[in-house]
């Protein structure tokens, strides 16, 4: 049976300092480029840019990698 406890405060989130793993793109300003080692990062990056209300694009780079562009 589920127990409902009142007042329990919420413990962090262990993430260190408020900065989430794809905090970057808090950092990056239009025309910025970061460059991500698969699709799954690059996906993860563009869902955060998208959550926050921030636009961006990737590319395949042809020397590996894929670049992500913060564009607004």
């Amino acid at each position: 049976m589920l127990q409902i406890i009142k007042d329990k405060p919420l413990p962090p989130d262990g993430r260190g300092g408020g900065m989430t793993k794809y905090g970057v793109a808090n950092l990056m300003e239009v025309g910025d480029c970061v460059i991500v080692e698969n699709y799954n990062q690059a996906k993860g990056l563009r869902y955060h840019f998208k959550g926050s209300g921030k636009k961006c694009t990737t590319r395949k780079l042809p020397e590996g990698g894929i670049g992500v562009w913060r564009t607004e």
